[in-house]
């Protein structure tokens, strides 16, 4: 099952709240171990032939599928960005990021099998930008591997997440959605 990555943005902002009204953010000075792909981009404002590093606009990509059998298998992430350099047509480009999601689902469906894997669920979301002449661009996908706060496990424990709905754990929790 495919989905889009937004369930997992809102868990993510009512983990970490907001910059004015943070629930548990990470520690200062804490080292955050994360996986990453980054691209910056240049738009030239004339019409010239584009060098190296230039481009129209730019894009990012993040996967990530959960393991039917969390407790035997590894989830898989898969992160991309990229330089937009056929032409300034937006809609193109999203043509371009549309055909790549079938990509990114095959990729991740062959790693699966090539791991023995079966995914009970991909969440999949794509960004980009088009510059305007003279503009720098900058895509970026990250995806950090954090540590729950011990506020944030529920009274039923760890493993009691599986079964709760983000309402449910905000309760638990005395927190409101943001």
């Amino acid at each position: 099952m495919c989905m889009t990555l937004s369930p997992l943005l809102d868990a993510s902002r009512n983990l970490f709240g907001t910059e004015s009204s943070r629930h548990f953010p990470l520690a200062p000075g804490a080292h955050v171990i994360c996986a990453n792909k980054s691209v910056n981009s240049f738009r030239p404002r004339d019409n010239r032939p584009l060098r190296e590093g230039e481009g129209y606009g730019v894009w990012s990509c993040i996967a990530i599928s959960l393991a039917k059998d969390r407790d035997n298998c590894s989830d898989l992430f898969i992160e991309d960005a990229g330089i937009w350099t056929e032409n300034d047509n937006e809609q193109q480009l999203q043509a371009f990021l549309d055909d790549m999601r079938k990509s990114v689902v095959w990729s991740i469906t062959e790693c699966g099998k090539d791991s023995h894997v079966v995914f009970d669920r991909t969440y999949i979301g794509f960004s980009h930008s088009m510059m305007k002449p003279g503009d720098i661009g900058t895509a970026i996908t990250v995806a950090p591997y954090v540590t729950l706060a011990r506020k944030a496990i529920p009274a039923t424990g760890f493993y009691g997440l599986n079964n709760m709905q983000l309402n449910e754990w905000l309760a638990d929790v005395n927190l409101s959605r943001v």
